[in-house]
């Protein structure tokens, strides 16, 4: 499928495109749970997928440089480990200058 406008005059993100991918289980097709660059695929194009057991709706495209980085996964965890220890610390020394 073509990139939308707007995907590609983004000055955010590369441009991505909209693709479905097929499979046995699934022949009309499902979308990657990916973003995909922009230009590197034709329709028909035969390549390697993977899928969560027992979750057909579950396809990506087997490409590692597509998967999402270790900061981006652990980013929002370590933030939430950290913020309560923020919010004491804070506390604690309100109530340390208060007194």
């Amino acid at each position: 499928m073509p990139t939308p406008l707007l995907n590609r005059r983004s000055v955010v993100e590369h441009p991505t495109e909209t693709v479905v991918l097929a499979t046995r289980d699934r022949p009309r097709g499902v979308r990657p749970e990916q973003k995909v660059p922009a230009g590197q695929y034709r329709p028909g194009q035969v390549v390697p997928v993977v899928r969560r057991a027992g979750d057909p709706d579950s396809v990506r495209l087997d490409r590692p440089d597509l998967e999402a980085s270790d900061l981006s996964r652990w980013g929002l965890g370590a933030m939430l480990v950290a913020l309560p220890v923020i919010v004491v610390r804070g506390v604690l020394s309100v109530l340390a200058g208060g007194q």
